[in-house]
């Protein structure tokens, strides 16, 4: 403790017992306290600021600063005034620090979406520790939950912020895809395809991978599936080969015979086909077809001439065309 006089009837000199501390840093946003210890009477204080009263007034031996910017930074001194004698304490010099500036922000982007299962969040700040929700302590963090993230960072003076908050969500939308169904003949290759999976894997229920399934010798209609798988979100259509049509089967001809009772011949028949030709050693000789049941009714008029008259009978559709038969009358007369 120093020393003290006792003058005029009891009155006590000033004297200042303790300084303030000589210096202090802080970070900006902290508070701050400061005292001196004096003896004396009649004693008033008052705070100067870098030699300026101190605004608003602090008229107590403790110097109390709350919530500091860097604008409160300076050399802070106690002004005491007694009876005896008026003095001032040494300086008290604050030191007040910036906090980090610290932002969150995503990549790609902030929202999770079927091709983007997890975005990296990075803190664009440089500072010594950095601290996520769930303890990490990188400047990058990744994500793969929808939420609101964020990131409190200290730097080499000790002083730390907490960044923005940063919204993380999902736009989930899975693909449309179809497949067209084909008819196709029995026994031919079907190609179905995949349409809508523009960002995806194609998977087909037989294994095969891609957006396009050849299927071969078909002998029944088949139903398939496939499904696209495009990053988290998946979709799966059907479609069907359908074998519509079939070879046809041989021609068949029943029955033929040759009436020589009249002058033209009449040939005339019953078979089962798409096409009917009588022909001779000369070549085509007209013919007539007649829808009977199921069958038809052939018939070769004109017939003037003797001779090996074949009646040749095919059976056709969409798929292709069947064996041909044929059959072969001799026609003995000629008529005059």
């Amino acid at each position: 403790m120093g020393a003290y006089e006792v003058q005029n009837g009891g009155l006590i000199s000033t004297l200042i017992l303790q300084q303030p501390v000589s210096a202090t840093a802080v970070c900006s946003g902290g508070n701050v306290t400061a005292g001196v210890s004096v003896t004396g009477t009649g004693l008033s204080y008052q705070w100067y600021k870098d030699g300026q009263l101190l605004n608003p007034a602090q008229s107590t031996t403790a110097l109390s600063l709350t919530a500091v910017t860097p604008a409160d930074q300076g050399a802070y001194r106690l002004g005491i005034t007694g009876n005896c004698l008026s003095t001032t304490s040494t300086a008290f010099n604050l030191t007040v620090r910036s906090v980090p500036s610290a932002t969150v922000t995503a990549a790609p982007s902030a929202t999770l979406t079927c091709d983007v299962s997890s975005l990296t969040l990075t803190a664009n700040t440089d500072a010594t520790t950095y601290a996520w929700p769930d303890g990490s302590t990188g400047k990058t963090y990744v994500v793969q939950q929808t939420g609101t993230y964020s990131v409190s960072v200290t730097d080499a003076n000790g002083c730390s912020a907490v960044s923005n908050s940063l919204t993380v969500d999902q736009n989930l939308q899975p693909p449309v895809i179809s497949i067209q169904s084909v008819t196709v003949c029995q026994g031919q290759p079907a190609s179905l395809s995949v349409t809508g999976c523009l960002a995806g894997t194609v998977h087909w229920a037989s294994g095969a991978i891609g957006p396009v399934l050849t299927m071969t010798n078909l002998l029944s209609t088949t139903v398939i599936s496939a499904t696209c798988l495009a990053g988290s979100c998946s979709a799966t259509a059907s479609g069907s080969a359908v074998v519509g049509l079939v070879l046809p089967a041989p021609a068949v001809i029943h029955a033929l015979s040759v009436n020589e009772a009249a002058c033209p011949v009449r040939l005339q028949g019953l078979a089962s086909g798409t096409s009917f030709v009588v022909t001779n050693a000369s070549g085509y000789v007209f013919s007539q077809v007649f829808r009977q049941s199921g069958t038809y009714d052939v018939a070769a008029e004109g017939l003037t001439t003797a001779g090996v008259y074949t009646l040749t009978v095919t059976n056709a559709n969409a798929c292709g065309t069947g064996t041909p038969v044929s059959r072969t009358l001799t026609v003995g007369r000629t008529c005059p």
